[in-house]
């Protein structure tokens, strides 16, 4: 034992004393006066976002008025900072996908081994773009007659696997198609209405959040263009010459004109070049019977051709008659008829004005002579010639007393030359004349029936006040629904059909009057069935045995 602990004391004693030489990595203890920086953490992470980051940090052994400089060579790094313990620095955003390393170092007088300080930023997250939609324009424009209508649009960032969707709440819109990129196709059905109509068709794709808009918008169906000639009848004088037609036009198409045709050749320089008027020329015409034609308009947009007629009237023809009517009465008037053209064979006619517009032209007017002769003639078989031989004339009539007329109504006296076989030659002459209405009474009369028994009607009637003529009877023409009006009409025109008849008979009035008349009372009777209706009547008459009254009537049904 006394051995060995010498050497152990010699081996403590010499071994603090043995150290490396400057080769040596061995880091010398400072001396107590140095300054020592330490660290709270060697190492630090930061984001991607980058941004401000703090550490903390101990310094031993300060040296009065020195200060502690943080630095580095990183270009990310900025606004380094090392005070009272604490370090900051600023890291820029990190816009790669890789992470990144930095150093920052520090300096401070008489600092051995100073620590570094290592930083590290995270790589950026990859970023995947979100898919955009952007249109070629922002609506569709569509006429009123519809059809397939496009949007084009364009896609960027798409969507693997991702498919865009259309839809519409609009009726009008159809067939949505997307299947083509870049385009949207649909069907717009017709606008029928008069008014424009929008709608909205509404896309949507996966990854865009809002839905995206386009509008489609459809003109109105055009008002129906018009035109409207102001008169069906341009009439014009056989002497021809210059003519209008105005028009009114509605809802013209821009641009548009009007075109004006006849096929008359009569018709010619038709011009259309005045808004609102047509101009054009008819030639004279040069036959004794008038003409017409139809001039036909065109107009673009319109599917019916509007047309107005030219009437022009007959080349004039020398007069052959000269027919003059005067002093009219309640059944009769003065007739002068002159013949201007000597030895000339001719009939004269008169009818009330009624009858004669029942045959518009001069043929229809000689076709109903004819007839009326013909009738006269189907039971003897001589030809109507026979008959209208009579009537026949070929001199001038003077002041002609034409009678047997109705009261208050208007008569047409017409002539016209004839050859051997009594067919016309020459144009009708017409003139008329109103026979004068009779002076009405007030007339009262009284009416007592005696019997409505048996089958017959018996009554007494009574004028009141009144001396003069009247007629009395019971009148059984009545149908099932007549009202008293019809029957008053049927009364009335069956005693001017008397009057009439008699007129042609050549009965005097005091004639006619014997079988029908009456002065102060009479007693009626008449044989009837059970059951009829009859109305037992009276009115007074004139001198030309004309109503002139009021008639009475008197309801009776037989018993």
């Amino acid at each position: 034992m006394k051995k060995i602990f010498p050497l152990f004391l010699f081996l403590a004693t010499v071994l603090p004393f043995v150290g490396c030489d400057d080769d040596d990595n061995t880091v010398t203890p400072p001396t107590p006066e140095q300054p020592v920086l330490e660290l709270n953490a060697p190492e630090i992470t930061v984001s991607d976002k980058g941004g401000v980051t703090e550490t903390g940090y101990t310094l031993t052994n300060p040296i009065k008025g020195a200060a502690l400089k943080a630095v580095t060579s990183a270009d990310w790094l900025s606004e380094l900072t090392a005070s009272e313990g604490k370090i900051s620095f600023k890291a820029a955003a990190n816009t790669v996908p890789e992470s990144r390393t930095a150093v920052i170092r520090f300096n401070y007088p008489e600092l051995k081994n100073a620590p570094e300080l290592t930083v590290k930023q995270d790589a950026a997250e990859e970023v995947v773009p979100d898919p955009e939609i952007s249109l070629n324009a922002t609506e569709v424009n569509v006429p009123h007659k519809g059809g397939i209508a496009e949007m084009t649009y364009t896609l960027t960032n798409p969507v693997e696997g991702a498919e865009l969707t259309a839809v519409s709440t609009a009726e009008w819109i159809s067939d949505l198609n997307t299947s083509v990129e870049g385009k949207i196709t649909f069907t717009v059905a017709p606008n029928e209405l008069t008014e424009p109509r929008t709608t909205e068709i509404e896309m949507t794709y996966p990854g865009i959040k809002n839905p995206i808009r386009f509008a489609v918008n459809q003109e109105a169906t055009p008002k129906p263009t018009t035109i409207t000639p102001d008169s069906e009848v341009v009439t014009v004088p056989a002497e021809g010459g210059a003519a209008e037609m105005t028009y009114t036009l509605t809802n013209p198409v821009e641009g548009a004109e009007l075109t004006a045709v006849s096929t008359a050749e009569w018709i010619s320089d038709l011009n259309t070049s005045v808004e609102g008027k047509i101009t054009f020329t008819v030639a004279p015409n040069e036959v004794s019977t008038p003409r017409s034609a139809i001039v036909e308009l065109t107009y673009p947009g319109m599917e019916t051709k509007p047309q107005f007629t030219v009437e022009q009237a007959a080349a004039e023809e020398k007069a052959v008659f000269k027919i003059t009517l005067s002093n009219p009465t309640t059944n009769s008037f003065i007739m002068n008829l002159e013949l201007l053209v000597p030895d000339m064979k001719y009939f004269y006619h008169v009818l009330p004005a009624s009858a004669v517009a029942e045959c518009p032209t001069d043929d229809d007017l000689y076709a109903y002579d004819v007839a009326f002769y013909e009738d006269l003639d189907a039971s003897t078989g001589l030809g109507w010639q026979a008959w209208a031989i009579d009537d026949l004339q070929t001199t001038s009539i003077r002041d002609c007393k034409i009678t047997n007329m109705m009261p208050d109504t208007e008569y047409v006296v017409y002539a016209y030359g004839v050859d051997d076989n009594l067919t016309r030659t020459t144009p009708i002459t017409r003139a008329t004349i109103r026979t004068q209405a009779p002076q009405m009474l007030n007339v009262q009369f009284n009416i007592e029936l005696l019997s409505d028994t048996a089958g017959e009607i018996k009554a007494e009637v009574t004028a009141e006040d009144y001396n003069g003529y009247f007629v009395a009877k019971v009148f059984t023409n009545v149908d099932a629904g007549d009202t008293d009006e019809i029957v008053l009409d049927k009364i009335s025109r069956y005693w001017a059909d008397e009057v009439k008849m008699a007129g042609w008979i050549g009965y005097t009035f005091e004639q006619l009057m014997s079988q029908h008349g009456a002065i102060g009372s009479t007693i009626v009777t008449r044989s009837t069935d059970p059951g009829q209706k009859c109305y037992v009547y009276a009115f007074a008459v004139d001198e030309n045995a004309l109503r002139c009254s009021k008639i009475t009537i008197l309801p009776v049904t037989a018993k």
